[in-house]
């Protein structure tokens, strides 16, 4: 780690470049979270954090050389990843080429780079000895980041009328990297002990708890549930008791203050996520499941799409019309699900290596012996954007993408060092 610290403060104009794409990286990771989903500031900090990235390796690799490293499980399902992705573009594009199908054309080449742009932060994570920057500061100024993002965040919800107001603007995807990185800080709490990274997966929990978003609270289910074998029970049930006694304290000064917003979500948690008829009833899941229908018919009625999708088809949609439960004409809507987008996108064969990507990094490292204990805390909050991923589209979201790539990344490049021990202390990444 000092060895390369110390190639890249050598030169000036590498360790400037770092440092704009560590700092760039850790804004990308965090602070799009409380923006609306379709703002431009969003795609543009993922882009020009993206672009970074690629000058940093650009000029490293021109200064020293190619970086030399093993290839990995995860490498090689990577790049299989990507040559697929890439093999169904090219097919598509010379079939809308033929037919003269020129916006399905321009969707595609959209779509196609908005999955490339995201992939640089695979190979931030993958090579992260290279920048010179160690992963304790790293993860202390994500931590400083994400507080900061959920204070602003809980300032809007409690000043806005109502919490589906708030919803509205803040959207569904924002609790998705809520949960994630609240989890994350938890875990780095539960081995830890240092009390800023309990503040701040309490904080998140909350945030999460407020976005009344139920992919979010089956997310946060499932990164507990995983993270009984990422910790180990005895402190899982440190922590269960520590969250129900602070929650408690929470609910009883907010029904004091803020009565209406404890309605509201209790209103959320029963009525519309256990009521018996909630797929009939008001804000259901209806049309996502008229979404996945329609889907469903369009990929039969063109059984070949079934091996090579669409061929990224469309920034973060597609053209399907229905009329929904409501009677509104619904046009070019999302799949509203990561696995069913993948399908669309890439066809079976593309879901079937995003599965296996998934499979390596998340499951091997949560149950392997010997690799250290955040390592397998990243492994459990992988495991929520799974079920998150069911009801929305995760990694195809490029905020969620880059940080589901970059922790991809750590995971490669900690397979490649599985001479660490078991109790390797944290801060040694």
């Amino acid at each position: 780690m000092h060895a390369v610290a110390r190639n890249v403060d050598a030169n000036p104009s590498l360790a400037f470049v770092s440092s704009c794409a560590v700092l760039l990286a850790i804004l990308g990771y965090v602070f799009p979270a409380f923006t609306m989903v379709g703002s431009v500031p969003i795609y543009w900090l993922s882009i020009l954090s993206s672009l970074v990235l690629v000058l940093f390796f650009c000029l490293r690799v021109s200064i020293f050389g190619r970086i030399r490293h093993s290839n990995t499980k995860l490498d090689l399902l990577v790049q299989l990843y990507i040559l697929w992705a890439l093999l169904g573009f090219f097919l598509n594009f010379l079939v809308n080429s033929i037919t003269a199908n020129a916006d399905h054309q321009l969707a595609q080449i959209q779509s196609l780079a908005g999955f490339l742009l995201v992939l640089p932060h695979y190979y931030f994570g993958r090579f992260f000895d290279s920048f010179g920057f160690s992963f304790s500061k790293f993860k202390s100024y994500l931590v400083a980041s994400f507080f900061l993002v959920c204070c602003s965040a809980l300032v809007y919800i409690l000043s806005s009328e109502s919490l589906y107001q708030a919803r509205e603007i803040i959207g569904q995807r924002f609790p998705l990297l809520v949960v994630f990185w609240a989890w994350f800080f938890g875990g780095i709490w539960l081995i830890t002990r240092q009390k800023r990274y309990f503040l701040v997966f309490l904080l998140g929990t909350l945030i999460c708890i407020l976005s009344l978003t139920r992919a979010a609270y089956l997310q946060w289910v499932a990164c507990a549930i995983a993270m009984f074998f990422a910790v180990g029970a005895r402190n899982m049930l440190k922590v269960t008791a520590y969250v129900a006694v602070m929650m408690t304290v929470v609910t009883s000064i907010a029904y004091s203050f803020y009565d209406s917003i404890v309605s509201t979500v209790t209103e959320r948690l029963t009525d519309y996520l256990f009521y018996v008829d909630f797929a009939e009833g008001p804000y259901s899941p209806s049309d996502r499941f008229q979404v996945w229908a329609g889907i469903g018919r369009y990929l039969i009625e063109n059984p070949l799409t079934l091996i090579v999708g669409y061929g990224q088809m469309g920034p973060s949609g597609f053209s399907l019309d229905f009329i929904d439960t409501y009677g509104e004409w619904i046009q070019s809507t999302n799949a509203h699900s990561q696995y069913l987008d993948t399908v669309v996108r890439m066809g079976i064969p593309g879901l079937v290596i995003e599965l296996c990507i998934n499979f390596v990094a998340v499951f091997v490292t949560l149950f392997r012996r010997g690799d250290p204990a955040y390592l397998k805390i990243v492994a459990a909050c992988l495991v929520g954007h799974l079920v998150y991923g069911v009801f929305h589209e995760s990694v195809r979201w490029q905020v969620f993408g880059m940080v589901f790539w970059f922790f991809i990344g750590i995971i490669a490049r900690h397979s490649e060092k599985r001479h660490i021990p078991k109790s390797a202390k944290f801060e040694e990444a």
